[in-house]
């Protein structure tokens, strides 16, 4: 009566393990995969709070609407755009989800400056159209939604925003990842 594992079956699940083990060790050694397009990537993410603040609607008028992004914490995010232009902001998407569910990419406005993201960064997406399927804005300047002596001639007053439970969403879209996902009401 035999009590253990033949001695021919032991050897030959020595040799499927020492097989492996080389396997592993030869791709790893010979660097394999490391043609990824994701080797290099540093993982983004960033720590938001979102809220509505008043926006002008005409002179002295605050009736409109903007939703303010402060970036509390995370990575440095680089932004991508012409500065002075609505030319969309590259590889960082800003999307606002409407209370029906529709998105929106928010635009760079022309009086956004700067392509960085740090830690204490606030961000005020706003609409010119009282239409909800209107464009979408992003400035870094305060002063264009709450300080009309400081714009230039041509620039419009912001709308109101449809009322309701609206979702901003900050997307790298280099690797698809969602960077941010938060939730205001209007």
């Amino acid at each position: 009566m035999d009590d253990g594992v033949s001695e021919s079956i032991g050897t030959i699940l020595m040799v499927f393990i020492l097989v492996a083990f080389v396997g592993v060790m030869f791709g790893y050694l010979m660097g394999f995969g490391s043609d990824s397009p994701i080797e290099n990537y540093r993982p983004q993410y960033a720590v938001v709070d979102v809220e509505v603040l008043p926006a002008l609607s005409a002179t002295d008028t605050w009736d409109a609407d903007s939703i303010k992004i402060h970036f509390l914490s995370g990575n440095e995010l680089g932004l991508k755009y012409e500065e002075g232009t609505n030319s969309g902001i590259g590889d960082t998407r800003f999307m606002l989800i409407d209370p029906d569910g529709v998105s929106h990419e928010a635009v760079q406005s022309v009086t956004m400056h700067g392509q960085r993201i740090t830690p204490g960064t606030e961000l005020f997406c706003f609409s010119l159209s009282s239409d909800i399927n209107g464009q979408y804005y992003i400035t870094n300047a305060y002063s264009r939604i709450g300080d009309d002596s400081t714009w230039d001639a041509g620039l419009l007053y912001p709308k109101p925003l449809s009322p309701g439970t609206w979702q901003v969403q900050i997307i790298d879209d280099s690797h698809s990842v969602l960077i941010a996902d938060e939730v205001v009401t209007v």
